[in-house]
């Protein structure tokens, strides 16, 4: 296969985990827009620990808020355009192969805020590749890092910094959110899920419902 050309500086952070800075590509009022549709369209969730295939942490409560990808797309066509072309770019040039976005538009692109407690353990659907744009940038030792299990058991951490992309196989390595130790300000980050262009992509019910409590 043909090498991709790559646009933006691409850093691995650990053996799973690449970054990429991509606040050229945003808008200036970005954080004020996103805060500003979470603030509308932000919906309160509960996750129940172990309820679907993917959440592998029985009894574990996450409480978050989330603007799923059909708020997205009309609030913030900017980011809907990001998520569909130049992060896509940027998501393929990382995996080496043809990236497309979600056939699932409530679930493609969504924005998470986290105020209280972690995310549970899970693992996103087969052949995903996630990519994660953080709009809060976490303090060191503070908690709100991304965690993810390797094959081998062990683990590796990410402090999320405003304005990365994080790009790692969603599927493949289980991944969590550890609780702010003190909470200054929520965690905000924008999930994306891309699959490789061909695979056809299934329709999960259960998971929609899991994640968005309808």
């Amino acid at each position: 296969m043909k090498e991709r050309p790559v646009k933006h500086e691409i850093i691995r952070l650990n053996e799973v985990v690449v970054g990429v800075n991509v606040e050229s590509l945003l808008p200036k009022d970005w954080i004020r827009q996103v805060d500003n549709v979470l603030a509308i369209h932000g919906e309160p969730v509960i996750l129940e620990g172990g309820k679907h295939d993917s959440s592998l942490q029985p009894n574990y409560t996450t409480r978050y808020r989330v603007v799923h990808g059909a708020d997205v797309a009309t609030n913030l066509s900017w980011l809907d355009h990001l998520y569909r072309n130049d992060f896509r770019e940027i998501v393929s040039s990382v995996r080496q192969k043809e990236m497309k976005p979600s056939r699932q538009i409530k679930m493609g692109v969504n924005i998470n805020s986290i105020s209280e407690g972690g995310y549970e353990l899970h693992a996103d659907p087969p052949e995903c590749t996630t990519g994660l744009l953080v709009a809060t940038t976490m303090e060191e030792d503070n908690g709100g890092e991304l965690v993810l299990t390797l094959l081998n058991g062990e683990k590796v951490s990410v402090t999320p910094q405003q304005g990365m992309l994080y790009i790692f196989d969603g599927h493949q390595f289980p991944h969590e959110v550890t609780p702010q130790k003190k909470v200054k300000y929520p965690r905000v980050t924008i999930p994306m899920n891309y699959f490789p262009d061909g695979f056809t992509e299934q329709p999960d019910l259960a998971l929609e419902e899991f994640l968005y409590g309808k």
